[in-house]
């Protein structure tokens, strides 16, 4: 009797063995975990908008070019910009991964990589579409890529682009969202998180004012007025801007220069 009493048990130590097992496998294996937001972010936004260009006529999914063309660069420094011709060509070669690594002339070791960078770029790929709309609507202010660039004497870096436009500029929401944050803080001013259905939060800081009737916690549609372009907080004796900061659903902040470079071209 005793015997028969702890079979229960031991079926019930093997299905908990079975659970935690799994549970291992799939932190090791998952192929949902975090996408590599990063890699995306180095892509240029140019690039992308030839290479969905090239995909239009070949066929042959962007995501393999810049995947191509990632891996290149990383193994053959100084190599210019490709035109849309020579896109078109890879493209038709990439058509036949059978075929695409010796006739691109890449080792094993750089066509996993390629591969592993396609697949990496297939799930963030959707911040390069016209899902999303330029925060300033139609203008085109000045700006460049200070990602990181020192501030403050080295205290802390610069964690987005500086949109430049004359002070009033309209401010607009990138994406679909709500509104997580508002009101004033020492560094961005008047600021603004966006907290997008993709689960992104966008940062707009030192404006001059909000859009009327705007409050926390709103609902928010793509392209919709939030604000207007300012020089509040730590911008108080620069030129009128707007910082614009992304952060990823898992708390990383990214560069958004190269997808600001694409939506502005959209």
């Amino acid at each position: 009797m005793l015997h028969r009493k702890k079979k229960p048990i031991r079926k019930l130590l093997l299905g908990i063995l079975g659970i935690v097992s799994l549970i291992i496998l799939t932190v090791i294996f998952n192929p949902l975990s975090p996408p590599d937001y990063q890699a995306i972010s180095c892509l240029d936004g140019k690039f992308v908008v030839r290479a969905q260009e090239a995909e239009k006529v070949t066929g042959t999914e962007w995501t393999w070019l810049a995947a191509y063309y990632y891996v290149k660069r990383d193994y053959k420094t100084g190599d210019p910009e490709p035109t849309l011709s020579e896109l078109i060509s890879s493209a038709e070669v990439l058509k036949d991964s059978r075929k695409a690594r010796e006739n691109l002339g890449l080792t094993k070791e750089q066509w996993k990589a390629v591969q592993d960078y396609h697949k990496r770029f297939k799930r963030t790929g959707y911040l390069f579409s016209r899902a999303y709309f330029f925060p300033l609507g139609n203008v085109q202010p000045r700006y460049e890529d200070t990602w990181q660039a020192s501030r403050e004497g080295g205290k802390r870096v610069h964690e987005g682009t500086d949109l430049f436009a004359p002070q009033g500029t309209e401010v607009f929401a990138v994406t679909n969202g709500h509104i997580e944050k508002m009101g004033f803080n020492p560094l961005g001013g008047e600021r603004i998180g966006l907290r997008g259905e993709d689960g992104f939060y966008y940062y707009y800081a030192h404006l001059s004012g909000y859009a009327p009737n705007l409050k926390s916690g709103m609902k928010i549609n793509r392209g919709q007025l939030l604000g207007y372009v300012g020089h509040t907080g730590n911008a108080q004796n620069t030129p009128d801007h707007l910082h614009f900061g992304m952060c990823t659903p898992y708390g990383q902040w990214i560069n958004p220069y190269h997808f600001l470079v694409y939506w502005s071209n959209q």
